[in-house]
């Protein structure tokens, strides 16, 4: 047997579970960070007084009471409108509970409530409290855990927003200094020698200096930037179910494609990052125009447009001594992390583009066509994005001053030629609606108003799934319009374009993204878009302003602001995100499913634990339930004399194996050790139960007849079974008299 001091024995057992602690805190962390989850404190909490009851080593009954109260109390206060005093809250707890059990046996996973997400995430921490519990009592070796912590944080800071940098740091090194710790103990316990302070000195302190200068190499040590993009977005960027260049593909999934020739057909979400954008209003990402319907999709032709080049970091227009009647603009910066293999720049609109700057980017090529900006170097052609910063000026339209056009004599010829093409077969239906929709508008304005509005119809749904291709001889926009009246962003820009252009009213396809989600970054408060906020809209010419976007998909805001110059001069002067600039469009008529996924599934993912509740009266509720769940342990286990037989009783009625006589036998020694009936030292065990039938004036000799069949059940082997049937009934009438 090894010797070791009690003094050292604790401290290798606080040390233990204190790095269990440690790992759990670092799996939780990116829970804060990756989703909406708030009031961590509330599991932090759980977490260390689930590892602080198994060392101390709490009865197991105990444990459970503590943690059914401190689980139940925390639920009550995140979720249910009765105060802790009201019983209604109990009622209410039921009934929510036997309603998501009812939902997890018809695998109903997304309807699940908030407060039974949070209840199954505290039976999580707690089954890993057992775990660690497990690897650091019995086992005593935390490499699993520690090496499965290793993978989970590298996996998460690869392939998610989270920077899992000095986690990793401080894994590594507290890891190795406690696995150097446990060699030191297994070392001395297989040469059996004593373990002493001096002894431990010694083993630490080059330990101490071994980690300090392997650490201090691997800060120091050169590191090579990542030599791989991400290879998941790459894969799906060139397949065929994303670029939709066949319809056997099967379905598509969102994000942004090159190939929009044949539109149509179902869409499936992919929340996979496209890039985060630190900037100070919510806008649309605009990618690139197309101006050529077909009748199935759209495409460039053969018209390339001019091609300007810039370089890095320079101005790309001058507004000096210019003047821009009918916008009014905003100057701001946004920076963009790119997490996709792409070239080309996404760019807030509506804007002018005043300067774009990035690190390893020698100059960038934009198309006046098109609209497309790709980066590219000098030396190895087009190169993939990461981070870069855009100056630009955001624009506001005086509704007024585009109200004064009302036919296209101003209009370039260029412009007229290009963006009002329209194939030579299309339906004239299409043109019928269009004079119906705008029969009483007089003006440019109010006819492309009065089109995107229409959308907005109750006959009109958005949707993502069975959304057909049309047949060989079937326009796109027909079928849309007349036939399926359902889709989703493809559908109603492209449908708007077709609409306008067969008023002769020049207009555009535009596609990029929509605003994305507000999130959490490194400690800031950035917009996150994922490929499901791949998006599609209208952009329409009007003489001297120039293309203004418009937004006909169901379920989507307006981004782009109108303000009207006929009000007050004060007015006029406030910033574009006040009242004077109100969105033009109403509220969505349903859930907006592609600019927000997350947000629309709010009442189904929602955060564990969030509630509009304050960490004070937090704080102060989580004491007071812990010392009354404190005092009512203590009670119990004052009293455990008097409960605990017919918890045995319980435990052994109708059991009938082998080893079940000397295992009860054992229980009523302890039990009457903690009757006061203790067993002297030295004291046979015959001497002992002479002793205990006097005191509880056994008539028959109880606790003799039981010792005397238990010793030759131990010397002799004799079998256990005959001997609990014949024995159980004495057993249990003597383990009751412990409680007088």
């Amino acid at each position: 047997m090894i010797q070791r001091t009690s003094l050292l024995d604790i401290l290798l057992k606080v040390v233990l579970y204190g790095y269990g602690t440690l790992l759990l805190w670092e799996w939780l962390q990116p829970v804060n960070q990756l989703t909406d989850t708030d009031n961590m404190g509330v599991f932090i909490v759980f977490m260390c007084l689930s590892l602080l009851s198994y060392f101390l080593q709490v009865h197991w009954v105990v444990r459970i009471m503590i943690f059914v109260v401190y689980t139940t109390v925390s639920i009550q206060y995140l979720y249910s409108q009765f105060s802790l005093f009201e019983l209604a809250w109990i009622g209410e707890l039921i009934s929510d509970m036997k309603m998501n059990i009812s939902r997890m046996v018809k695998a109903d996973w997304m309807l699940l409530t908030n407060s039974f997400r949070t209840l199954l995430f505290f039976v999580l921490i707690w089954l890993i409290s057992y775990l660690i519990h497990y690897w650091v009592a019995v086992r005593r070796n935390l490499f699993l855990f520690f090496l499965l912590t290793i993978v989970f944080l590298a996996v998460l800071d690869t392939f998610t927003p989270y920077d899992a940098d000095g986690s990793i740091v401080r894994v590594v090194i507290i890891g190795f200094a406690v696995l150097g710790l446990l060699a030191f103990f297994r070392l001395f316990e297989q040469e059996r020698l004593t373990v002493s302070i001096d002894g431990l000195r010694r083993w630490l302190i080059p330990l101490t200096i071994m980690l300090l200068f392997s650490g201090t190499i691997g800060f120091a040590a050169p590191k090579l930037n990542p030599q791989w993009p991400d290879p998941v977005p790459f894969i799906i960027s060139y397949s065929t179910k994303t670029t939709g260049d066949s319809k056997s593909a099967g379905s598509k999934r969102t994000g942004y494609g090159e190939n929009d020739t044949q539109l149509g057909g179902s869409i499936s979400d992919d929340h996979a990052v496209v890039f985060y954008a630190d900037t100070p209003t919510r806008h649309y990402w605009k990618v690139e125009n197309k101006y050529y319907y077909t009748g199935k999709g759209w495409t460039r032709l053969n018209y390339p447009g001019e091609l300007t080049e810039y370089e890095n970091d320079q101005d790309m227009v001058d507004l000096t001594d210019t003047e821009l009647p009918g916008i009014k603009l905003q100057e701001q910066k946004a920076s963009v992390k790119m997490e996709q293999f792409y070239n080309h720049v996404p760019y807030p609109t509506p804007s002018l583009l005043k300067r774009v700057s990035a690190e390893e980017i020698d100059q960038y090529i934009f198309n006046d066509s098109t609209n497309l900006l790709t980066a590219q170097s000098k030396n190895w052609g087009r190169i993939k994005l990461t981070d870069y910063e855009v100056n630009y000026y955001l624009k506001t339209f005086d509704r007024n001053y585009l109200k004064k056009v009302t036919s296209a004599n101003d209009v370039p010829e260029d412009i007229i030629g290009i963006y009002t093409q329209l194939p030579r077969n299309l339906p004239e239906r299409i043109r019928n609606l269009a004079l119906e929709i705008t029969s009483n508008k007089d003006n440019w304005y109010d006819k492309v108003k009065a089109v995107e509005n229409h959308f907005d119809g109750p006959e009109f749904v958005y949707d993502k799934q069975d959304i057909p291709y049309p047949e060989e001889q079937q326009d796109y926009v027909d079928q849309f319009l007349f036939e399926t009246l359902r889709g989703y962003c493809d559908n109603f820009s492209t449908a708007m374009v077709v609409l306008l252009r067969s008023l002769d009213i020049p207009a555009r396809w535009a596609k990029g993204y929509s605003d994305g989600v507000a999130t959490i970054k490194n400690g800031e408060s950035v917009y996150m878009i994922t490929n499901n906020n791949a998006h599609s809209w209208v952009e329409v010419y009007f003489p001297e302003v120039g293309w203004v976007p418009f937004e006909p998909t169901k379920g989507f805001n307006n981004t782009n602001q109108f303000y009207d110059a006929s009000l007050t001069t004060q007015a006029n002067e406030n910033d574009h995100n006040t009242a004077v600039t109100t969105p033009e469009k109403r509220e969505p008529t349903q859930p907006d499913k592609k600019t927000l996924p997350d947000t629309d599934k709010s009442d189904q993912s929602a955060s564990l634990g969030s509630g509009d509740i304050s960490w004070k009266i937090i704080l102060r509720n989580t004491v007071i339930g812990l010392v009354g769940v404190m005092f009512l342990a203590f009670l119990l286990y004052q009293s455990r004399r008097k409960w605990l037989p017919y918890v045995f009783i319980t435990r052994y009625k109708g059991k009938n194996g082998t080893d079940t006589f000397t295992s009860a036998y054992n229980v009523l020694l302890k039990q009457l050790n903690r009757a006061g009936v203790p067993r002297p030292e030295g004291q046979t065990l015959r001497e002992y139960a002479v002793y205990v039938d006097r005191v509880y004036r056994m008539s028959n000799d109880n606790m003799q007849q039981m010792t005397k069949e238990y010793e030759r059940i131990l010397y002799r082997g004799d079998q256990e079974n005959q001997a609990w049937r014949q024995y159980r009934e004495l057993w249990e009438n003597l383990i009751k008299e412990t409680t007088s």
